[in-house]
């Protein structure tokens, strides 16, 4: 079974962030590169979405269904909901994530 994948607007500025940031700290070729591997991955969530896990973050929210998974330093959060797939935010690692997950996730319920 394919799962069916979107974005909510809030990811996809993500992506955009994380272009700009790459491009302005590294090269737009480095941005570009860094683009593909996300996008790859979150292409690999239509077969296997399962293989994510609960980020740490959110281990103390039991009611909490979104997983992740990881590219690089780069953490991409999806929540699976019947045949779709939901990626809600896609942070750098090194980033103060948890704050940036309670607030999405109070955004999104």
């Amino acid at each position: 079974m394919t799962y069916n994948i979107s974005l909510t607007e809030q990811a996809s500025l993500d992506l955009v962030q994380i272009m700009e940031y790459f491009t302005a700290k590294v090269s737009l070729t480095f941005a570009e590169k860094k683009l593909v591997e996300i996008e790859k991955m979150i292409e690999s969530l239509s077969y296997q979405p399962n293989r994510g896990h609960k980020p740490h973050e959110l281990y103390k929210i039991n009611t909490s269904k979104q997983l992740e998974i990881i590219v690089d330093k780069v953490r991409i959060i999806y929540e699976i909901k019947g045949n779709d797939i939901f990626v809600t935010a896609i942070f750098d690692s090194r980033q103060n994530v948890k704050a940036h997950l309670l607030k999405r996730m109070q955004t999104l319920h």
